[in-house]
């Protein structure tokens, strides 16, 4: 049987997205928290959430790791790549 998360087990703790339904994933304020906390869980988040700059900033800033899950559109913008490999954890020096 799959457990199913709430919201606010998902918020705190962003490596639940990966459980949630399609509602939670498609959520703005569900996965900005989730990026907050565990930046990689942006690979869970829609599509269009991929592609949205401030949750992407807030996935990148948590680790650039992240910059892997970015949408193919944001990959091409300077400054979250910069971001993404020279100011935060698991990026490039």
């Amino acid at each position: 049987m799959i457990e199913e998360y709430n919201d606010e087990e998902i918020k705190k703790n962003g490596r639940l997205l990966f459980m949630g339904n399609d509602r939670q994933r498609e959520s703005f304020e569900i996965v900005l928290a989730a990026v907050s906390n565990f930046g990689k869980c942006l690979q869970y988040a829609s599509p269009k959430l991929r592609d949205n700059t401030e949750i992407v900033f807030s996935a990148i800033s948590n680790t650039g790791l992240a910059l892997k899950y970015v949408s193919e559109r944001l990959k091409c913008d300077k400054e979250i790549v910069f971001k993404a490999v020279t100011d935060s954890y698991g990026g490039y020096p």
